[in-house]
């Protein structure tokens, strides 16, 4: 099997993981439920039934102790890419959904790519909610999204 290619993680990627492990662990013990993990997994990443979401917890209880660990959760979070991308990864990432929405390669997003690409993915909008979201993200009102307008937008959901 090709060994999968680790990123380097930041000292404030690593922060950022012990104050989302903190947040989970109510009662400053050290360690976090099945429970609070499973509520975290269905609300926050992944759709999970109850036994899925049930089945993925137990798997990252490596040490089968009834509860996550610090160690558990960050190598959870670092192998499912869950921690914050680096500001090239980021870049990178933005360009790129920029590019799959922009069909024409005009260096714009109109509001009919936009509903031909969500459409394409699953996502039927309404004429109605494609209008509200190039009004929000169209912030120079010219009717189409440039790629500085989409980034401030996209970085809204982060």
């Amino acid at each position: 099997m090709a060994e999968s290619k680790r990123r380097v993680i930041s000292d404030d990627e690593i922060k950022e993981i012990k104050e989302a492990f903190n947040v989970l662990d109510d009662d400053k013990d050290g360690r976090i439920s099945l429970d609070n993990m499973k509520t975290l997994l269905q609300s926050q990443f992944m759709v999970f039934t109850d036994a899925q979401a049930t089945a993925a917890v137990q798997q990252l209880d490596e040490d089968h102790s009834g509860y996550i660990e610090y160690s558990e959760f960050e190598k959870y979070v670092l192998e499912n890419n869950l921690s914050k991308p680096t500001a090239d990864e980021f870049g990178a990432e933005m360009l790129d959904a920029f590019q799959m929405f922009d069909t024409d390669k005009n260096g714009f997003i109109d509001a009919e790519e936009f509903k031909t690409f969500m459409t394409k993915f699953g996502d039927k909008m309404s004429d109605e909610e494609v209008k509200e979201i190039m009004q929000e993200a169209d912030t120079d009102g010219d009717g189409k999204i440039d790629y500085q307008e989409f980034c401030v937008h996209m970085s809204k959901s982060f």
